[in-house]
C-alpha cells in the first residue's frame, strides 16, 4: 500500500530527540526526521523554544498542513502546531523534512 503524509495522523507521537544537527518526532506509525527550522505554536500568536515541547509526547497528531515551499505543519490533539518551515532560504541540506513509516514506505520533502 502507498503511504502519503497523510497517513501519519491519528499517530501517537512517543519522542521527540535532538540528533546531532536534526529533530526526529518518533510516532507509533513511524518518524519523523525534521532538518530546517521549526517552531512549536502554543496558539497562532505565540511559540515555544523547541525545548520547551514537553507536552508534545503522547499528544495525537490530529492533522498535516502543508504548502509546497512554504511550511509542513502537524497540527496536535492538545491544540499545539509543530511547524516547519520550507522556505527556499532555511534548507540546511538537500531535504526538509522525510517521514519514514514502519510498513517500510519513506516520503521526503525537497
Amino acid at each position: 500500500m502507498v503511504k502519503s503524509m497523510k497517513d501519519i495522523i491519528g499517530a501517537k507521537i512517543l519522542s521527540l530527540d535532538e540528533i546531532y544537527d536534526y529533530w526526529q518526532i518518533v510516532t507509533d506509525k513511524g518518524t519523523i526526521n525534521i532538518y530546517n527550522p521549526s517552531k512549536y505554536f502554543i496558539s497562532k500568536e505565540n511559540y515555544l523554544g523547541i525545548n520547551e515541547v514537553d507536552d508534545i509526547v503522547n499528544a495525537i497528531v490530529k492533522n498535516i498542513l502543508y504548502e509546497s515551499m512554504n511550511y509542513f505543519k502537524i497540527e496536535l490533539n492538545n491544540g499545539r502546531i509543530f511547524e516547519t518551515s520550507l522556505l527556499k532560504g532555511d534548507y540546511t541540506g538537500p531535504e526538509a523534512i522525510s517521514i519514514h513509516y514502519k510498513t517500510g514506505e519513506i516520503i521526503v520533502f525537497e
